[in-house]
């Protein structure tokens, strides 16, 4: 059985990468793909259109830009052979469609379903029969985390928890949103578990305390220095990870070569390969590799590769109103589906100490951003000592 694989209708992503570039959890989006049909039994054969396709077996057609989890490619294919006639799959709208911001996505939405562009071909025989939509509901768990009301009026935040995920990668939203529910989906994994009482049996006659059982689910990698009093739990460190005392790293992918400083908290997030994080608190982010964050918060935000975060410097994730954070695609403003939501830095991008960036937004690769004159001291040569400064 093959895959063929269409073309990327848009030039590039955000930052100007190949979508097969894309990384998704430190792994590119092409590896990602050829990976899973591998594992299926299934050569990627990439073609132009449609047309070029001439295969009279059962095959896959899905587009580039499209990322798919294992388990939801199994039951698609399962669902399809027992269809005995031609597919595409759907999801089921619901919470996760919503904050993967399928507004921006090339796909086709319906009232109750989203359309991915991932079609299954029979045997020639039985093509003549009407295409079948697979609706499959993505929506398997939940976490909540509890908000006060004046800041959030549902009073809980809901985040999906989910080993059946698909997203078109057309935006910066789509490539963040990817990344953290794939680091989140072993949670999805876990609860299954407990459901049919595995996870007993797993942790055998250790505690059961919650914590504990999640610090056996760690994988540390080669090389990597850990102070003793740092805690990692329910995370993945590349090799040659540095950990300084009293840091925090959890449910989170670490990559190679990283730096990461005394007491710094890293929480549902990815950071990539010969990172340095040596201050500060980073949550359902994901990091490119080479940031250097000395940021004191960074939340629901993406930085690219050779960027720069300074301190007191802040990516805001959410609006005074109560309405989801808007974006923007090709001048366009279309609502993200998420109400809290914080900024992407385009590649080799500088954030100077104390600048602020609106929710939603996007700083273009090469750019520096820094304070205006007005707010910063920069020369005690031409302006003198300024009011309360002295020369030594």
């Amino acid at each position: 059985m093959k895959a063929y694989m269409l073309p990327f209708i848009l030039s590039s992503t955000p930052f100007g990468d190949p979508v097969g570039d894309c990384l998704i959890v430190n792994k590119p989006l092409a590896k990602w793909q050829e990976e899973i049909m591998n594992s299926l039994g299934m050569k990627i054969v990439r073609v132009d259109s449609r047309q070029e396709i001439h295969d009279v077996g059962e095959h896959l057609i899905f587009s580039e830009g499209l990322y798919f989890t294992m388990e939801l490619i199994k039951e698609f294919i399962a669902r399809s052979r027992a269809a005995h006639r031609p597919t595409n799959c759907s999801l089921k709208s619901g919470l996760v469609t919503k904050i993967t911001a399928v507004n921006v996505q090339s796909v086709q939405r319906h009232l109750n379903c989203v359309d991915y562009q991932l079609e299954y071909q029979p045997m020639e025989s039985l093509r003549m029969i009407p295409r079948k939509s697979i609706i499959i509901d993505p929506d398997e768990f939940t976490i909540t985390i509890k908000m006060p009301k004046h800041i959030y009026s549902d009073g809980e935040y809901a985040v999906p928890l989910t080993e059946k995920l698909m997203v078109h990668i057309d935006h910066w939203v789509n490539l963040w949103i990817a990344n953290i529910l794939t680091v989140l989906s072993p949670g999805a994994k876990l609860k299954k578990m407990s459901m049919i009482r595995l996870l007993p049996k797993i942790v055998r006659a250790r505690s059961l305390n919650q914590w504990k059982i999640l610090r056996q689910f760690n994988k540390i990698g080669k090389g990597c220095d850990i102070h003793p009093t740092a805690c990692i739990e329910a995370s993945i460190l590349g090799d040659n990870v540095s950990v300084g005392a009293g840091t925090i790293i959890r449910n989170s992918v670490i990559g190679n070569e990283v730096n990461i400083g005394n007491g710094v908290v890293i929480e549902e997030s990815v950071v990539g390969d010969s990172c340095a994080i040596l201050h500060g608190h980073i949550i359902y982010s994901v990091l490119y590799p080479s940031t250097f964050s000395v940021s004191n918060f960074v939340t629901a935000s993406m930085t690219g590769k050779d960027t720069f975060v300074g301190g007191n410097s802040s990516m805001t994730d959410l609006r005074f109103d109560d309405r989801n954070v808007v974006i923007l695609k090709d001048g366009v403003a279309f609502d993200s589906g998420n109400k809290f939501l914080g900024s992407c830095l385009g590649h080799h991008s500088y954030f100077g100490a104390g600048v602020a960036i609106a929710p939603g937004r996007f700083i273009p690769c090469d750019l520096k951003v820094a304070l205006d004159d007005g707010r910063i001291i920069s020369s005690f040569k031409d302006l003198g000592p300024p009011k309360g400064f002295r020369l030594l």
